[in-house]
């Protein structure tokens, strides 16, 4: 911990002159005043003042995107626990600590409204990473803190930046943790979102597909995208088996004749091919045998084929050692 006398930026000015005109310092410098920063930032984020959070909040509403706030916004949700009655309780109390952390709530809510109605601009496209993952950081603080009806809103926002043609670094990771900490986080209301999480869950696969065909194109930055993609499916597929099989049992025929459709219309590497059975190994793990029979009866010749492979190993490998 640094001495609350100790001044960093004297001591880099005492020896700017010794170094004076060499880049590693000034490289140096700028970290370390960094640093100093976030340390400093940190102390206060226990108590933080009011006005700090009534200014971060004046921003959003005003529709302010700076990286500053979204930082700021993703370091509170890490002092707040979103389990505690207390904080849940908080907005109509009248003491000190009880009012800061009415301001944080308030923050949070009004944080999550801001990034869902996040504009799209090619100018600030760029922020859309630290966008999703501020949600995410968000959702994971539980229903105490974020209601249903604001769940509700988040789901449009997703569908929004399905259209983004760039391929950002982050932005479907962000999205991955706002499902994977919806669905363990926010289980009374899973029920009221089915639809909409199937939606997200066949963005991923098509991503997979996609960016995972067998072409003479193919770049590392595509390979790299649809492991990722398919082993977000696959993530996702196994929290719905563990701990959701009640409401999306009926979908899973579905889930698995979509499947079947994309993988066999396109030549896949095997790498990203063997991801996305991973998924479907999972579903078969809660299907029972009316539609497991429905499925060989109804599917086309070429995807029964496959189905009954898959189904095969299934019964063989994977219901037993948890892998084929």
């Amino acid at each position: 911990m640094l001495n609350k006398n100790f001044r960093i930026e004297a001591l880099l000015d005492k020896y700017s002159t010794l170094w004076g005109g060499d880049e590693r310092f000034d490289l140096l410098k700028l970290q370390l005043l960094t640093l100093y920063a976030e340390i400093k930032l940190c102390r206060c984020l226990h108590q933080p003042p009011l006005e700090c959070l009534d200014k971060i909040m004046n921003g959003m509403r005003q529709g302010e995107a700076t990286t500053p706030n979204l930082r700021f916004l993703q370091l509170i949700t890490a002092t707040c626990d979103g389990k505690s009655a207390s904080f849940s309780n908080s907005i109509h109390s009248q003491d000190e600590t009880a009012a800061r952390e009415s301001a944080q709530l308030k923050l949070l809510r009004g944080g999550l409204d801001f990034c869902s109605n996040f504009p799209q601009q090619s100018n600030i496209a760029s922020l859309l990473p630290l966008v999703m993952s501020t949600m995410a950081r968000i959702v994971s603080l539980g229903p105490k803190v974020i209601s249903e009806k604001q769940i509700a809103v988040i789901f449009p926002t997703l569908s929004r930046f399905n259209s983004i043609k760039q391929k950002l670094n982050g932005l479907e990771n962000g999205r991955y943790l706002i499902l994977s900490f919806l669905l363990v986080n926010h289980k009374s209301c899973i029920s009221h979102f089915v639809p909409l999480i199937l939606s997200s869950i066949n963005h991923f696969t098509v991503s997979a597909v996609f960016f995972g065909k067998q072409t003479n194109k193919m770049g590392k930055s595509d390979l790299k995208l649809a492991m990722q993609c398919a082993e977000y499916v696959s993530r996702i597929l196994q929290i719905i088996a563990s701990n959701h099989s009640s409401c999306f049992k009926r979908c899973v025929p579905y889930l698995i004749s979509r499947h079947l459709h994309q993988v066999t219309t396109v030549t896949l590497l095997p790498s990203v091919k063997n991801l996305l059975d991973v998924g479907i190994y999972h579903l078969l793990s809660i299907t029972d045998e009316f539609s497991i029979s429905m499925l060989k009866a109804s599917l086309p010749m070429g995807d029964k084929e496959v189905f009954r492979k898959l189904h095969c190993d299934f019964v063989k490998y994977f219901k037993y050692m948890g892998h084929v």
